[in-house]
């Protein structure tokens, strides 16, 4: 692994998202999105997305200066047209925008259509909970997956994020709908590692522990079946179908290159103080924390934590001791750099992030 401390990854973020034509503040923007996955410990939307918004980038799936077009607003309700923007980069103007909203009514939700992946939903329930706000994000996504019961692929991994604020840290659920994200089988290829059977069926439908068989027509099955299809049914709904977004077949698959995806974002923001004082408010949430932490835990487990709170745990540690890379990433970033002439032939991956 290639260790890269927080302030030099998010710069290389910037300069790469710079360099494909994506304008200064937007880029800036997108850089901590990724950045934010990647102190995270979700190393399979962070930096390494890069490698797919280039691809797409060069071949103009994505608009580089998009204007989100409001299509309809009645205060506490917008949608949005996202212009085909890059989706790190529109996706946080959606949500401070429904933030801005929730503070004037209470309540708040952005429907955003013609829109591309957002990397994790959790950053934006975050953006919720730092305004004292609890927020709900969902997105559909490029169909990975089959109805539970089915063998053709209709649905995404279709993540959904709810964040809560505390007075000690934020609860924040995010989570894909499918038993396990698409960056994780990215992540076991990368490091040529079998997956668990259980994730993963090959194209004949039968149960397989190789991860590239999702490229060759396999699909991932739900979490927890019937409950994760159900749940990834409802977020084509709220995210698609409630923005006039595209899905099933009609979305334009983030893998093949093909044409733009034109997916759709939901978001919610309630502001806690219309339901309560704040401060009361975190600090049940603080108690509920610690009535979770302090039960006896199952044999074998040493410490029970909260949704998030591992996720906090790994972005303290890294922000100490840097944020390791895959090699194969750090190659790849390398090489985006040296296409797009930010590096010479001969530098290496330490050079360029000097």
């Amino acid at each position: 692994m290639i260790v890269v401390s927080e302030e030099k990854l998010r710069n290389l973020a910037f300069r790469l998202l710079c360099a494909l034509g994506i304008p200064t503040e937007d880029a800036s923007v997108g850089a901590d999105v990724l950045l934010a996955s990647d102190l995270r410990g979700v190393d399979s939307h962070g930096v390494a997305r890069l490698q797919l918004y280039y691809r797409r980038l060069r071949k103009d799936l994505i608009n580089r200066t998009p204007t989100l077009k409001v299509i309809q607003d009645s205060g506490s309700a917008v949608v949005l047209d996202a212009d085909n923007g890059l989706g790190i980069c529109t996706a946080p103007r959606a949500m401070k925008l429904c933030i801005e909203r929730a503070k004037e009514h209470g309540i708040a939700s952005v429907a955003t259509r013609n829109t591309n992946h957002f990397g994790i939903a959790g950053y934006y329930a975050l953006m919720a909970t730092e305004e004292n706000m609890i927020g709900l994000v969902a997105a559909n996504t490029t169909p990975f997956m089959a109805p539970f019961g089915g063998s053709e692929r209709l649905l995404g991994t279709n993540p959904i994020a709810i964040g809560v604020p505390g007075e000690q840290f934020p609860i924040v659920l995010d989570m894909a709908t499918s038993i396990v994200a698409v960056g994780k089988l990215q992540i076991a290829i990368r490091k040529q590692e079998r997956i668990p059977l259980g994730w993963l069926l090959d194209k004949e439908g039968k149960p397989t522990d190789n991860p590239k068989a999702l490229w060759e027509g396999g699909s991932l099955l739900p979490m927890a079946g019937p409950k994760g299809y159900g749940l990834a049914v409802m977020v084509d709904l709220l995210a698609a179908l409630l923005a006039g977004a595209a899905v099933g077949r009609d979305i334009g698959d983030l893998m093949i290159d093909d044409r733009p995806e034109r997916i759709g974002h939901f978001m919610l923001a309630m502001d806690v103080g219309r339901f309560q004082d704040v401060e009361r408010f975190k600090e049940a949430v603080d108690a509920y924390i610690a009535m979770i932490k302090r039960s006896r835990p199952a044999e074998g487990v040493n410490e029970i934590f909260l949704p998030g709170e591992i996720e906090i745990l790994k972005a303290k540690e890294r922000k100490e001791k840097g944020i390791p890379l895959n090699p194969v990433v750090a190659q790849n970033l390398l090489e985006f750099a040296r296409t797009l002439g930010i590096a010479s032939g001969f530098d290496t991956f330490e050079d360029l992030i000097k």
